[in-house]
């Protein structure tokens, strides 16, 4: 069973007690400098493919350098080919997701007008500072949230 919402329209969030809104701010790139290599190569090795190579590679590996079988084929071939691929799929999704950060800076950033509980003119704020229960006012011809 859901339970009611109180949201106090015209004041600040924090005028209603034990509640808790999700920001404002827009995030559609998945990758940080710090999680990129990491996070691809799990996208990539869950690729049928990618493992299948990679299986491959190894195999290959283990029969020219033990004595398990014989193995004729140089196993740099099969796995530099698959680190080429890995690299430029990486490089093409960094790239995507670099123009996503890019866009949700744009739209983060862009000037949201509204009226502050204390006033009676309009001020100006940044789309990612609106918050729960602020008084927006839309121009004709403006972009609006589509979670508005």
């Amino acid at each position: 069973e859901s339970k009611p919402r109180k949201i106090g329209v015209g004041r600040a969030q924090a005028a209603v007690p034990g509640a808790k809104y999700a920001n404002n701010e827009v995030k559609t790139s998945k990758y940080t400098v710090y999680n990129f290599l990491p996070k691809n190569l799990f996208e990539q090795l869950h690729k049928f493919g990618n493992v299948y190579f990679l299986i491959l590679s190894v195999m290959m590996y283990l029969g020219e350098h033990t004595t398990l079988f014989i193995g004729t084929i140089a196993s740099f071939s099969t796995f530099g080919t698959l680190c080429m691929m890995m690299s430029v799929t990486a490089a093409v999704a960094l790239i995507d997701d670099r123009r996503r950060y890019l866009a949700d800076v744009e739209t983060n950033n862009q000037t949201a007008h509204y009226v502050p509980p204390s006033a009676s003119e309009q001020k100006e704020k940044k789309w990612k500072d609106v918050k729960v229960g602020d008084i927006l006012v839309i121009k004709d011809g403006e972009e609006l949230s589509a979670d508005f």
